[in-house]
């Protein structure tokens, strides 16, 4: 599929799933931004496998600072003399038990996760109006089926899910604008072999989805169908069925 999108901002670029993508978009002509938060070793790491085959920037940016969407979008905009798809990948995963959710944990993971991703989108909006592009989210089945324990993150997922729909309608004709909601990728930190199989059980194909898996997905809405938006795709492995 010959790629008609070049030049890309991937943000958690330096996370599973975002250099996973990094390396399904690299190839000659292609042009990726690759945004991280604090992972200066990471992103250099990822820069050089994937330089190998593209341009390739890194930007380090703290997505839960005041403006720091629209730094990014700006700076990426600068640097590779345009913007045509922005997959958005970073986010904050953790745990909060309803009771001991603190006013500094709800702004952290909403912030990064609801807040930053409007923003990020806005800026990006406005630099593709004319030209077109792209925009993809990563969302997660938690938006549908809360997981307990962690509601900031599922609310913050939730909201992702509207946004997404609203900006389709907003952004179009000339921008799409999507999400994938996947269910497991990566064993989260500190998970029990217990409970990490239980989380297996309730997914009718009974195994995680892997991050090129979910990096190919990516690659397909962006590059191959500009008719698809508004949509939030789950790779759950059948969860949401159940």
């Amino acid at each position: 599929m010959q790629a008609k999108r070049k030049r890309v901002l991937i943000t958690g670029s330096t996370g599973t799933i975002g250099s996973a993508v990094a390396e399904r978009f690299a190839a000659p002509g292609m042009w990726l931004a690759l945004a991280y938060g604090s992972d200066d070793a990471g992103a250099q790491a990822l820069a050089e496998r994937v330089g190998a085959v593209c341009q390739v920037q890194t930007i380090g940016q703290d997505l839960s600072e005041r403006d720091g969407p629209e730094k990014l979008i700006a700076r990426s905009h600068e640097l590779m003399g345009g913007l045509d798809a922005l997959i958005h990948c970073a986010a904050v995963f953790e745990r909060a038990p309803l009771g001991t959710v603190t006013e500094e944990q709800w702004d952290r993971v909403v912030d990064t996760n609801l807040k930053a991703s409007f923003f990020l989108a806005q800026a990006a909006c406005a630099r593709m109006r004319e030209a077109g592009g792209s925009i993809l989210m990563l969302s997660d089945v938690a938006a549908q089926k809360p997981y307990s324990g962690y509601l900031p993150y599922c609310i913050s997922k939730a909201g992702v899910d509207a946004m997404v729909k609203g900006l389709a309608k907003t952004a179009a004709p000339k921008v799409s604008v999507n999400a994938i909601a996947p269910y497991l990728v990566s064993r989260p930190d500190g998970m029990s072999d217990e409970g990490w199989k239980d989380m297996l059980d309730k997914t009718p194909i009974r195994r995680a989805s892997s991050p090129e898996e979910i990096a190919e997905l990516a690659y397909t809405i962006v590059q191959s169908c500009d008719t698809i938006t508004g949509q939030v795709i789950a790779v759950d492995g059948g969860r949401m069925l159940r």
